[in-house]
């Protein structure tokens, strides 16, 4: 795997860093790019964020990485580490050689601290701890969600809502839009397979790194708390890892549960409730849909904090008898659910108690149904697990 042709030009709609990267098994390149509006300064020429964005394919497909660029020496030395962990979490990752036509220590001249802000809880959170360090929110495009044009109302809203935050605040609000998320779409790719476990702290990196020359630090969100801190892709022991000589990762926020933060920062703050986005169902253009398994727990967190009635981007009441339906496959979303039972079990909520103690019924006995599938090491398995699960969340979801 080969990156080359390292630009950075400015356009009349915006600034763009972009990169050739060849892959061992294909005969012509693929054009990365991140493009930022044209207003910023030129962005620092360097392979660091192309590298962070494609190591983990590199090491799914075991190929070795050679960059004709300038990367961080820094961030060269971590890559051993790096590569520890993610071979650690996932087996079918495995160690590359990584050489590059100069590695030197990053002279980026950024000066701001920045958070990534997707709108939901976690980045509310860190946002709002830290704000009095932050100078702006930093928003991206082609992670969470696609380029396809059904996906513009979402994200002109939630481009729209960080700016009313940034006037609250004083802030700025910066945009990134990345194409990195189109080549992930292949069901074989590292993104597909292992986007949460083991990529998307990666790509966060990937578009810090594409703005170190107006940064030199990003705080990144945890989506998870101490006691959860398996195999994730984003973590306090990576993010920092990804860091150069002059750009600083934090991972924020795994001393507070979900509940936690929301009572603690979020709910505190009728800005933030009033545009908060937690799905990324998006049906039929509904900003939160109120029905898939991360609205309705945001939701029942909201409840027992007693500020759901605040929080216009919910169109829909909480409906209790959607909750028992849930299926929690996987261990994270599991142990989230479990704090916010705990939580109205301090707040003696009995109506969330029965909802959700017949959800964990029902979980159980599908996790013991389907972990032969879903635990298999069957190489056809494996390729279709993501897949088979996006499949059946919308089945459920239609069925509700």
């Amino acid at each position: 795997m080969k990156i080359y042709n390292i630009k950075a030009k400015k356009k009349p709609d915006y600034t763009q860093l972009s990169a050739n990267i060849l892959y061992k098994s294909e005969k012509n390149p693929r054009f990365f790019w991140f493009r930022f509006p044209s207003d910023l300064p030129k962005s620092y020429l360097s392979a660091d964020p192309f590298l962070a964005g494609i190591l983990t394919e590199a090491m799914l497909r075991k190929e070795n990485i050679e960059i004709d660029g300038e990367i961080s020496l820094r961030f060269f030395n971590s890559l051993e580490i790096i590569m520890d962990y993610l071979c650690m979490k996932i087996a079918e990752f495995g160690r590359i050689k990584v050489t590059a036509r100069e590695i030197k220590k990053s002279s980026s001249q950024g000066n701001l601290h920045g958070c990534f802000f997707s709108g939901g809880v976690d980045s509310s959170y860190t946002f709002l701890k830290n704000k009095d360090d932050i100078d702006a929110l930093i928003l991206i495009r082609g992670q969470d969600f696609d380029l396809e044009p059904e996906n513009d109302y979402v994200w002109e809203k939630m481009v729209a809502h960080a700016r009313e935050i940034a006037l609250e605040y004083n802030k700025k609000v910066i945009t990134v839009i990345t194409n990195f998320h189109f080549y992930s779409k292949n069901k074989n790719s590292a993104a597909m397979r292992f986007w949460l476990r083991a990529v998307h702290g990666s790509h966060l990196a990937a578009a810090g790194m594409a703005l170190a020359g107006l940064f030199n630090k990003i705080y990144i969100a945890s989506g998870v708390t101490f006691n959860d801190l398996e195999a994730f892709g984003s973590h306090p022991l990576l993010d920092p890892l990804w860091s150069t000589e002059k750009l600083e990762f934090v991972h924020d926020g795994c001393e507070a549960s979900r509940p936690e933060k929301i009572n603690r920062q979020v709910a505190k703050s009728k800005i933030i409730l009033k545009g908060l986005r937690v799905c990324l169902e998006d049906y039929k253009h509904k900003y939160n849909c109120c029905r898939c398994q991360k609205c309705l727990k945001t939701m029942a967190c909201l409840r027992l904090a007693g500020v759901l009635d605040q929080c216009d981007s919910f169109p829909e009441p909480l409906n209790f008898k959607l909750i028992p339906r849930l299926w929690l496959y996987e261990k994270q979303i599991v142990t989230t659910w479990e704090d916010v039972f705990n939580e109205a079990l301090k707040k003696n909520d009995t109506k969330l108690i029965e909802a959700m103690g017949k959800m964990f019924k029902r979980t159980k006995i599908k996790n013991i149904i389907y972990p032969p599938i879903f635990n298999t090491k069957n190489p056809v398995i494996i390729t279709l697990k993501r897949p088979l699960k996006i499949l059946v969340e919308k089945m459920r979801s239609r069925r509700q």
